[in-house]
């Protein structure tokens, strides 16, 4: 099936969307509790910031977990709301937290959590990697992947205004965009055997989706990490 044929069976998929849109309060309310954040992630969130995660953030740190034993130069693309996988990473080895994200009032408010857990942070605003210079031995992105059209008939607009205007879910026409344009350029900033490790929800972007985008690049998967009950997944990509 062509990207644009999932994009219309999940548009066709009545049911799926009123169930999800049912479900998305519950979720957003578990996604930002305190303490759920705390026992999951070990980053503190002070109570005038509202953090979120999703199911993909908790593979990651999964991912990061059995990936990353030692301390080294990790990279968080799109740091959102709260920095959890740089904070977390950093917590773990006393190292600095590395990232960027498109919207200011994302890293501002990441920043100051990271300094609300005595973690160091470098934290910028970067369009993807425009205003990023060094090397890193791991980055880690969870990347804007729903559709276009999915996110539009889930209303993700209206139940969540840290959304920023689609920049946290919107992944163009086929939920391709943002990880196409990040895969072209990602190796530029690897050390030598360094890794990318990407999130996405297997429900929106299959298997197929990350070979194709890997089509004429000078990466290849190394491993996919996933959890039980859980669809998302992340793939591990080294150089070629």
């Amino acid at each position: 099936m062509t990207s644009n044929g999932r994009t219309r069976t999940w548009q066709n998929n009545r049911m799926f969307f009123k169930i999800y849109k049912l479900l998305i309060p519950l979720r957003n309310k578990v996604a930002s509790s305190r303490l759920l954040i705390k026992l999951l992630f070990n980053v503190k969130i002070p109570s005038e910031t509202s953090v979120d995660f999703d199911m993909t953030t908790l593979v990651i740190k999964y991912a990061i977990n059995k990936e990353i034993k030692s301390k080294c130069r990790g990279f968080e693309m799109g740091v959102g709301t709260g920095a959890l996988i740089s904070i977390s990473n950093a917590k773990r080895f006393n190292s600095i937290a590395f990232g960027v994200d498109i919207s200011e009032r994302r890293v501002s408010q990441s920043k100051y959590i990271s300094h609300f857990n005595n973690v160091q942070e470098e934290f910028i605003a970067s369009d993807l990697f425009n205003n990023v210079t060094d090397l890193y031995d791991y980055i880690i992105f969870n990347p804007p992947y729903v559709p276009l059209s999915v996110g539009e008939n889930l209303e993700l607009y209206r139940f969540n205004k840290t959304y920023d205007n689609g920049l946290a879910w919107n992944g163009g026409e086929d939920g391709l965009d943002v990880i196409n344009s990040f895969l072209g350029n990602a190796m530029n900033y690897l050390n030598t055997n360094g890794r990318i490790l990407l999130g996405v929800q297997g429900l929106y972007i299959t298997r197929k989706d990350i070979d194709d985008c890997l089509k004429e690049k000078s990466l290849k998967i190394k491993f996919i990490y996933k959890l039980p009950l859980l669809t998302s997944l992340v793939y591990v990509l080294e150089k070629k």
